[in-house]
């Protein structure tokens, strides 16, 4: 069983390249959400701006600081580490006051506190707002056809190369576990997550290469009854398929075009600054990659 992760791209492979990320400042990321929060309750609401650290390890300082077991820090999700990040925490204190010690974590800046009835769990956001700088372009303006067409008709829904793990391993792990009866629902979450995305961007890649996505979608794999254009698309993942099925996953569908909203963009010489917003759970290297070649 072969794997390529060569999606097909919506309006041809860019012939551009440039550099992404030689500063946090070229990444900027802030989450939203549009719960209100109480001002009420056992759970301590931090907004922080991160800059160059790990979601996971700054909830473990909250924890600290806190004096807290690392459990009762909540985060709505991961963010990219090489970039600046604003995002929400939470801290179930019980009965306590908020910690009156100042939080001093390196790259972190806490900018409201706020109380709430509930943990902030994974999943709990709208989405994101994304600020992006693209440098060393050799010519920005050849890219604004492509800038018009991703505002009007949005790009392919792919699952980010960040879902298949370093070097990819994450698919064939997935297949490894399943030739041995082991690939099953419990503690095995980013494998099937991976199989799962894989096999949806296959089905993607193909409505593109058709000009079909636009309205389409695609499954998310598990037990149900799909397409005829699916099963023959994924028909050479076909053990996959029956691996996934057997962990009692149901079949989902999930939208294959993404629209950024407020998609906005402004050249500065050789560089590139756009803004948008997706929603939960969709990526922005899907936008990037149909625009340059990212060096």
């Amino acid at each position: 069983m072969e794997f390529a992760y060569n999606w097909t791209f919506a309006y041809g492979a860019p012939q551009q390249s440039a550099t992404f990320k030689s500063s946090p400042e070229d990444f900027i990321v802030t989450e939203s959400r549009s719960e209100v929060l109480t001002g009420e309750g056992e759970h301590l609401y931090l907004l922080l701006r991160k800059t160059s650290q790990n979601t996971a390890w700054v909830a473990e300082q909250i924890a600290f600081w806190a004096g807290v077991s690392a459990r009762d820090v909540g985060y709505a999700g991961r963010k990219d580490r090489h970039a600046v990040t604003t995002q929400w925490f939470s801290v179930y204190l019980p009965g306590a006051s908020d910690p009156t010690k100042p939080l001093l974590i390196p790259g972190v800046e806490l900018l409201q506190t706020r109380r709430h009835k509930a943990k902030l769990k994974r999943g709990q956001l709208d989405g994101n707002h994304f600020k992006i700088t693209l440098r060393d372009i050799d010519d920005p303006q050849l890219l604004i056809p492509r800038l018009e067409k991703i505002a009007s008709d949005g790009v392919p829904n792919y699952f980010g190369d960040q879902r298949f793990g370093r070097d990819f391993n994450n698919v064939p792990h997935a297949v490894s576990l399943a030739s041995r009866r082991k690939l099953t629902a419990r503690g095995n979450d980013i494998y099937l997550s991976a199989a799962r995305s894989y096999l949806f961007n296959q089905v993607v890649s193909s409505q593109v290469a058709r000009q079909e996505w636009r309205s389409e979608t695609s499954p998310l794999w598990g037990r149900g009854r799909p397409s005829d254009a699916d099963k023959v698309i994924l028909e050479p993942w076909i053990q996959l398929c029956d691996a996934l099925e057997f962990t009692g996953l149901k079949q989902e569908r999930r939208s294959s075009a993404l629209i950024p909203l407020d998609f906005s963009w402004t050249i500065e010489q050789q560089n590139l600054i756009i803004e948008f917003s997706l929603p939960a759970g969709t990526y922005a290297t899907s936008v990037l990659r149909e625009l340059v070649k990212i060096s």
